[in-house]
């Protein structure tokens, strides 16, 4: 996975913040 994929996930998951996304980026990771 790249890093910028990352960044994109956090600012969009920062920006709606929703748990839904945090929890996929856990997953990710």
């Amino acid at each position: 996975m790249q890093i910028m994929d990352i960044i994109l996930i956090v600012t969009i998951t920062i920006s709606d913040g929703q748990g839904d996304l945090i929890n996929y980026v856990e997953r990710v990771l």
